[in-house]
């Protein structure tokens, strides 16, 4: 298992979740969501699994979709990555709502903001492991005409279920929901 850790969460992100696109909130906004944002950062755990793969044109069975071939096109290495903030945040986000709606919707917020953070901690990573290489942008089955019904193949890949507790539903929903997987593509500097 491996892990990351988040000292802050990205509030500029979070605002942008709430709905504050280019303005700050009144300062007693502010401060429920600061004081949502220690609590998270107390709860959240975040893990992550990786797997590389050796890659050629059309050849693994994860790359379906002419969106994901078109961004790894020309790269050597498919870096398939699942990560989470943990199970502890979904009970956080529903205690929270018992008490304040408000408190809820920051909590909820807060998440997804850090959750994208980890994705990016995670991204550094691998370009810190791996120098040689470009890194695509990261895609996520869902986008573009990368099938949402491939998640629970990669999920099966990545052995996330036993690794780091991810598992995905019968409607293809990640459990625990504040959780993301994703594919990068490596390129050897130089070769374009």
């Amino acid at each position: 298992m491996n892990e990351l850790k988040l000292k802050e969460i990205d509030i500029t992100e979070t605002l942008y979740y709430l709905g504050f696109k280019g303005t700050v909130p009144e300062p007693p906004i502010m401060t429920a969501i600061k004081k949502c944002e220690a609590k998270l950062l107390d709860t959240i755990k975040p893990q992550y699994v990786i797997k590389i793969s050796d890659i050629e044109e059309d050849s693994h069975p994860l790359i379906v979709g002419n969106d994901i071939h078109d961004l790894l096109s020309g790269c050597q290495k498919a870096v398939f990555f699942c990560c989470t903030l943990g199970s502890g945040v979904d009970r956080l986000i529903s205690y929270a709502g018992a008490f304040d709606i408000s408190d809820q919707l920051y909590t909820d917020a807060l998440a997804n903001a850090a959750v994208e953070q980890v994705c990016d901690m995670l991204q550094q990573k691998i370009a810190s492991d791996y120098p040689e290489f470009e890194l695509t942008m990261r895609f996520s089955p869902g986008y573009g005409d990368y099938p949402l019904e491939i998640q629970p193949e990669i999920n099966r890949f990545l052995d996330a279920p036993k690794r780091i507790g991810v598992t995905v539903t019968d409607s293809l929903l990640m459990n625990p929901t504040k959780s993301v997987s994703a594919v990068i593509g490596l390129k050897k500097r130089g070769m374009f």
